[in-house]
């Protein structure tokens, strides 16, 4: 069974970082999002089964 995992971030600098150390094609892949969007990309509505944020929120001006 291949569990499949997504990170994202808003900073095109780290997402780089991120796919230079740590991507695994197939299996952890990292794209830019701004979570503070109002229109989510279709493709992130209901994908997933767990979240994991570390500082993230604190930036966040309307969580809701």
């Amino acid at each position: 069974m291949i569990i499949y995992h997504k990170g994202t971030d808003i900073s095109q600098d780290m997402i780089e970082y991120a796919k230079e150390h740590y991507s695994i094609k197939g299996r952890l892949e990292f794209e830019v999002l701004d979570i503070q969007t109002k229109e989510l990309p279709k493709k992130y509505v209901s994908e997933f089964d767990h979240m994991f944020s570390f500082y993230t929120f604190d930036w966040c001006n309307d969580i809701r």
